[in-house]
């Protein structure tokens, strides 16, 4: 026995086990010029890990890659995303209003990766990783600020009561686990992603939108190539995926459950794009050419036209709208001025609105919660809330549009 336990000591000496894979054996497209991948520079910029991690319960980066083939593609985990990016190098564009966009975005990504150059003409591939986990989790912040919610109102694991309230079955809004954000250069890539993980549910020129519910999770997923080319510039894909975030993170407040209203989900998205770069509206379905060009991206001056000529929608029709199906530019412009307008009142009546409708509903095992108990339930929640109804509102909508709209 000592002499096999001295063999097996000299062979260790002599042949050392294989060191886990060092910087030095990565592909130099994996390695963040950056941080170098060094855990303690990446993790002072607020990442969790970089390349290999678990993306859902039981579904890995390997796994992934695995099936998506020769794509080069980043993965990072932020504090509350999970992101596969194969975005190409961008180059600035000479637009001021981006140009002037990307200056505020880089300067406050250099406090976190002081390695980024003064003068930057080129967004390289990961300083568009970068770019883009900063604005994700400036989102995901925002939403918690319209919400007035912290970390601290979301339970650890489900069935937990948090000040005696239901809050979903995990801390990422009420999931359990981080937002999944894949940004792709090539349709291929994300068809692929949903046809082997997705239930190959999905549009071949849309984005991917896909609950995971035994993993507690949400994706989006979208790519430069969508609306021919559209997205390849870097503010429209920035919209796009404000605005789809906006969904998932509406979606999956409190836990994804049942749906709300659609005239709600999808004015609270168009809101969301307006922060971002107001020239280039997102739909999640519409008829008309992509209308962002020849000024027709400004909004308000176009509501309050509708609004001069009586020609718009009563909110009473708006609200019992239940898909986005045949709808144009005039049906996204009628919902999201009215959502504009109820985020404007004093106080926190729009999240108070959206905590009252993610509340769950009685319904016996194996049910679905019913457009008729969702709609009833808009009815009783908007009085109580703003104190005055449902078909009120266009009378107070009408006057303070005329107030607050310009002319052109």
């Amino acid at each position: 026995m000592r002499v096999g336990l001295l063999i097996l000591g000299l062979s260790l000496l002599l042949n050392p086990p294989a060191p886990a894979q060092g910087q030095e054996d990565l592909p130099e497209w994996k390695i963040d010029p950056y941080t170098e991948n060094q855990r303690e520079r990446f993790e002072a910029a607020g990442y969790a890990e970089y390349h290999r991690f678990l993306v859902t319960d039981s579904l890995g980066t390997s796994a992934i890659m695995a099936t998506l083939g020769e794509v080069e593609m980043i993965w990072v985990e932020s504090a509350h995303f999970k992101i596969g990016c194969s975005l190409p190098a961008y180059k600035i564009p000479t637009d001021k209003i981006q140009k002037e966009k990307l200056a505020v975005e880089l300067d406050r990504l250099r406090e976190k990766l002081p390695e980024i150059p003064k003068k930057v003409k080129i967004l390289d591939r990961w300083l568009r990783v970068h770019l883009f986990a900063q604005r994700l989790e400036d989102q995901y912040q925002d939403f918690l600020d319209m919400m007035h919610v912290t970390a601290d109102d979301f339970p650890d694991s489900g069935g937990q009561r948090v000040n005696g309230k239901v809050m979903g079955d995990g801390p990422y809004f009420g999931q359990k686990r981080k937002f999944i954000v894949l940004l792709c250069e090539k349709k291929s890539t994300i068809h692929r992603f949903a046809s082997t993980y997705c239930g190959g549910q999905f549009q071949q020129d849309s984005p991917i939108t896909h609950n995971f519910p035994r993993a507690s999770c949400m994706l989006y997923g979208t790519c430069n190539e969508l609306a021919d080319g559209y997205f390849y510039d870097d503010s429209r894909l920035h919209c796009n995926v404000a605005f789809g975030l906006a969904h998932n993170m509406l979606r999956a407040y409190r836990g994804y459950r049942h749906e709300l209203p659609v005239w709600l989900i999808e004015g609270v998205a168009h809101c969301y794009v307006n922060t971002v770069d107001e020239r280039y509206h997102n739909f999640s379905r519409i008829k008309d050419a992509y209308p962002n060009e020849r000024k027709l991206w400004q909004w308000q001056p176009r509501v309050r036209n509708l609004v001069r000529h009586e020609a718009f929608l009563p909110f009473t029709e708006i609200a019992r709208w239940t898909t986005v199906d045949d709808w144009r530019i005039g049906h996204h412009m009628n919902l999201w001025s009215r959502v504009d307008y109820l985020s404007q009142l004093e106080g926190d009546g729009m999240a108070r609105f959206i905590d009252r409708m993610s509340d769950l509903y009685q319904v016996r095992p194996g049910l679905q919660v019913t457009t008729d108990q969702i709609m009833q339930r808009q009815d009783e929640v908007f009085s109580e809330i703003w104190s005055f109804t449902i078909e009120e509102l266009d009378a107070r909508w009408v006057e303070w549009v005329e107030d607050t709209y310009p002319k052109k």
